[in-house]
């Protein structure tokens, strides 16, 4: 395995990044400080392209600065539609230039994502408040928020899981509270239930779930947790199941650590494409961006299995605050 940078931009300003591609490949959106880049793609080798040859194909289409400060954002499953957190929650139109097709005011939203099939959204931030909104409206000015989460701290995180069945949505948040939270979310009764609670040692930073069910997160003591909720992926609902059955993922964990005490996990990101999405990016404060293999997980896919910790040294340094 072996990687290569295709593209590199400086952007000026606050350290703090928050990246995402399109689903569709076509453009890459980056919020830093109170700017938004848009880097969009071409094909060098297409009949009527204007890139010259041997190139990228990358350029910066379009900055945009007047949004305020960016925490971060996501991209609708059609790739149309960009939701940027910051003092406000923006909904932006590719089809109209990226501009602003809608603006909700509110406390300082730190994060959001969007379901995988694109029916809702969620936000996170300062008020301790999830917000997730049913986004099917063919209208952006139709969205609608369906219910609220009440949270014991302020959220930095949140992941939709892949979808299993049709009806059954699960979501992760974490923050301030040292914990992470698993929803349940029934979208046809549109009911919400707390499936479990994973109390870890510091502020959670970052979250993505794999395909298999994997959950990595990432926390400010310097470690990463893998934590395996497969068995989600069942179909059932859990108010049908026991006790036993919920509380799997405790139990169910690989943790990573790397210069713990000195350095904070900002980001961790399931490389796509990979085989069971097994590569994981991890970035920290210490400046080290790495990609590690855990093919051999073991202890990560049994029922009662032990937690294992994994040392491990940074082999980079690159300043990393978002990885995508």
């Amino acid at each position: 395995r072996s990687f290569i940078t295709a593209y590199e931009m400086v952007l000026a300003g606050a350290s703090s990044q928050s990246i995402k591609w399109s689903p569709n490949g076509s453009y890459v959106v980056v919020g830093s400080g109170d700017s938004l880049a848009v880097i969009t793609k071409s094909n060098p080798s297409s009949r009527n392209s204007t890139i010259p040859p041997r190139t990228s194909g990358f350029a910066v289409r379009k900055v945009i600065r007047d949004l305020g400060r960016i925490n971060g954002v996501s991209i609708h499953k059609g790739s149309r539609y960009v939701a940027v957190s910051g003092s406000a929650t923006w909904i932006l139109d590719t089809v109209n230039d990226f501009m602003v097709a809608q603006r909700w005011v509110q406390n300082e939203s730190y994060a959001n994502a969007w379901c995988p099939d694109g029916t809702w959204l969620a936000t996170v931030g300062k008020n301790h408040q999830i917000q997730i909104l049913d986004t099917t409206g063919e209208s952006v000015s139709s969205w609608r928020v369906v219910f609220t989460v009440e949270a014991e701290g302020a959220c930095n995180a949140l992941a939709w899981a892949p979808s299993a069945v049709e009806g059954l949505q699960y979501m992760a948040y974490g923050g301030e509270d040292q914990r992470v939270t698993i929803i349940e979310i029934r979208t046809i009764e549109r009911t919400w239930e707390t499936v479990l609670e994973v109390e870890r040692n510091g502020v959670i930073h970052g979250l993505d779930w794999n395909n298999s069910g994997l959950l990595a997160v990432a926390i400010s003591d310097g470690t990463v947790s893998i934590i395996d909720l497969s068995y989600l992926r069942s179909g059932w609902a859990v108010n049908e199941m026991d006790y036993n059955w919920q509380r799997q993922g405790i139990t169910c964990f690989t943790e990573l650590r790397r210069n713990q005490g000195r350095n904070v996990m900002r980001a961790v990101k399931w490389i796509p494409g990979t085989l069971e999405e097994s590569l994981l990016a991890v970035g920290g404060s210490d400046g080290a961006l790495e990609v590690v293999d855990l093919t051999e997980r073991r202890s990560c896919k049994a029922f009662g299995s032990a937690p294992v910790e994994t040392d491990y040294t940074p082999a980079s340094s690159n300043n990393c605050s978002s990885s995508e």
